[in-house]
């Protein structure tokens, strides 16, 4: 006798077979989605601008000036400042959103011994990459410079360190009593380097970064010398 026609034996099986079958398929399907969804998530890139940034700027100090010249040209105007200032007030200014984004934020970056502080205010003064500040008004300042403290027992291995060194250090950048965490200052008249020399300074202008301890990770390059600096 020949074969039943495949239609017929489909058709023919129990209610049973058929919600057996369905259930099968089903676990099948299920079963593969699980185990394609962790690979599909390995592949996948996921890029907020915010985080990234951020994350860039805590190992390179040229992106730590790009981000903050960008805070600074939407919120502060230095032709404002200078105005407020008159009669030789000392104006500061620490925008809201870089105390926010900066402040107590530990950062890794790499700078050329300026000069070395003497043993009893220990730490030293870094020539940095020069990044141009673009503030909300046109001006502009240039960043190339920042001042380290160590504390405790992270004193000992600066002391070393020598002028024209090449060092990677490793500091947190944190306000203060007296100051933010980064500030814009304007004084008629101009300010004392001896005391204010925390940044850079450009005629009446001042802005200071406040950091807190720093570690030296490594000396890259010894003495005087030609480094470029990330």
């Amino acid at each position: 006798m020949a074969d039943k026609c495949p239609l017929i034996a489909l058709f023919g099986k129990t209610r049973k077979e058929k919600i057996m079958k369905k259930f099968f398929v089903w676990m099948g399907l299920i079963v593969f989605c699980i185990c394609a969804l962790p690979a599909y998530g390995q592949n996948k890139i996921v890029f907020d601008d915010q985080s990234g940034k951020q994350q860039m700027w805590r190992t390179s100090w040229a992106a730590f000036g790009q981000r903050l010249s960008d805070l600074f040209a939407a919120e502060v105007s230095l032709s404002a400042l200078k105005a407020e200032s008159k009669g030789g007030n000392l104006l500061a200014i620490t925008p809201k959103s870089v105390k926010q984004e900066f402040d107590n934020v530990a950062v890794q970056w790499e700078g050329i011994v300026q000069e070395v502080f003497p043993p009893a205010h220990p730490g030293c003064r870094l020539a940095m990459k020069a990044v141009p500040l673009k503030f909300k008004d046109g001006s502009q300042l240039v960043l190339d410079s920042l001042k380290l403290h160590p504390l405790g027992d992270n004193q000992v291995s600066w002391k070393s360190v020598k002028v024209g060194d090449t060092v990677v250090f490793r500091t947190t950048l944190k306000g203060n009593a007296i100051f933010g965490v980064v500030v814009v200052m304007h004084i008629e008249g101009g300010f004392d380097k001896g005391l204010y020399g925390n940044g850079v300074s450009s005629g009446d202008t001042l802005l200071q970064i406040s950091t807190e301890d720093a570690q030296l990770l490594k000396v890259q390059g010894k003495g005087p010398q030609k480094t470029e600096l990330k």
